[in-house]
């Protein structure tokens, strides 16, 4: 698969879409494969600062800012919702996203392949090795247990007859420092 081939970005994205989403493609809740941490960190912050547009780097920013100055904290997964997978694939070379999919190959519970280097020249190669990815995957359904059926049961009705609060059967209070 040549790395930097449009069609290759577009798969790129969709994986990087599918391992940070914590719905599955049918809507079933699930715990995401990666962290939006795990994905930032992947990308050396040299490669982001340049690669990422300014405008969006900006949005970031601001962002961060007004959650700060509400007392809140500002996480990653914030961030890349700012900067989507597909923002990132578009704009940072895949060369520099051998790393995230280093990740993404971990957690399917494939093993990476070793990259090599010629003496001259460095070759890349994709560190996913396509059938260990699939084995990976199909590992990974057959072993997932199926969803419970749904069933809903309606609330029990409210009832009218509620008992309040009701001061004489509370224990008295005790007072520490009584008032003169």
């Amino acid at each position: 698969m040549p790395l930097e081939d449009p069609e290759t970005a577009g798969i790129v994205g969709a994986l990087l879409a599918s391992a940070l989403a914590d719905r599955s493609a049918r809507g079933l809740r699930r715990t995401p494969l990666l962290s939006a941490w795990e994905v930032r960190a992947a990308i050396p912050t040299a490669v982001w600062q340049t690669r990422i547009p300014l405008a969006l780097r900006a949005a970031v920013d601001e962002a961060r800012l007004a959650r700060e100055r509400a007392g809140e904290v500002f996480t990653s997964k914030q961030e890349l919702a700012l900067v989507t997978p597909d923002a990132i694939v578009q704009h940072v070379p895949m060369a520099e996203l051998l790393g995230v999919l280093d990740l993404v190959q971990r957690a399917l519970g494939a093993e990476a392949r070793p990259r090599r280097e010629a003496s001259a020249v460095r070759v890349i190669e994709p560190a996913i090795d396509p059938d260990a990815l699939l084995a990976a995957i199909a590992r990974r359904a057959s072993s997932a247990p199926p969803p419970p059926p749904r069933t809903s049961t309606p609330p029990p009705p409210r009832t009218r007859n509620v008992p309040r609060h009701d001061p004489e059967k509370t224990q008295p209070r005790i007072q520490l420092f009584p008032r003169h």
